[in-house]
């Protein structure tokens, strides 16, 4: 049995956790927008699961890659790190990312997701 402490600690980080990244079950992507996804003719992908979960990975020229993990909620990616909100919206066969550097046109993939972004899921 865990310590009290050790107990009341964990069911914080729990809540706290449920508060950033969402518990409730009611956080399922439109159908519409599952599935990867990438910048035309460039080196970004990204990856929306049914269960509202979003990964996106970015691979510089001088082959760093960038990544984040977010969550969709509505309309609107909460990225975990470093990067702004987007809003989503599917138009035709794409979906568009708008933030604050712009709006960005993310088609059906050309290339796979590559191995090297390590997608958590």
């Amino acid at each position: 049995m865990l310590p009290r402490w050790s107990a009341l600690r964990t069911a914080l980080l729990f809540a706290l956790a449920c508060v950033a990244f969402g518990c409730a079950s009611n956080s399922a992507a439109p159908e519409s927008l599952t599935g990867d996804w990438q910048f035309v003719r460039t080196s970004a992908w990204i990856r929306i699961a049914p269960d509202g979960r979003t990964f996106q990975c970015r691979q510089g020229r001088s082959g760093a890659l960038f990544r984040s993990v977010g969550r969709l909620r509505g309309s609107t990616i909460t990225w975990s790190q470093e990067w702004e909100p987007d809003s989503v919206v599917r138009r035709g066969e794409a979906i568009v990312l708008t933030g604050p550097y712009g709006s960005f046109v993310f088609g059906k993939p050309l290339d796979p997701l590559p191995v090297a972004c390590e997608a958590p899921f």
